[in-house]
């Protein structure tokens, strides 16, 4: 599966950066900071979230649903950095204060 975000367009002038974390289990009261990932901007080239064709499947069965926290491929938790020269205001995607990441994935 790819997971990238849609459009930053909107995002308008200023620095950002878009973080990630990716975890097999479910973790409570996540903190993102600088030593995470950059989320992608543009479709990825390859899988960059866990699916049924990852080789070597970690964390148990490849399923893509389910209720179990096992039963799930993936969570990712996402925060924004802004820097200082972003003007005050709502920014986001299509809609003031939205946000819009997609995934892809291929069941061939």
């Amino acid at each position: 599966m790819r997971f990238y975000w849609h459009d930053i367009s909107s995002w308008g002038i200023g620095t950002y950066r878009f973080l990630e974390r990716k975890f097999l289990h479910f973790q409570n009261g996540i903190t993102l900071n600088s030593a995470d990932h950059n989320t992608p901007t543009i479709v990825p080239v390859q899988t960059n979230i866990s699916g049924t064709i990852t080789p070597g499947w970690p964390g148990g069965s490849p399923w893509l649903s389910g209720i179990a926290d096992g039963d799930v491929t993936m969570y990712v938790a996402l925060a924004i950095e802004v820097g200082v020269d972003v003007p005050v205001g709502v920014f986001g995607g299509a809609g003031a204060g939205t946000f819009r990441a997609r995934l892809l994935y291929d069941f061939s």
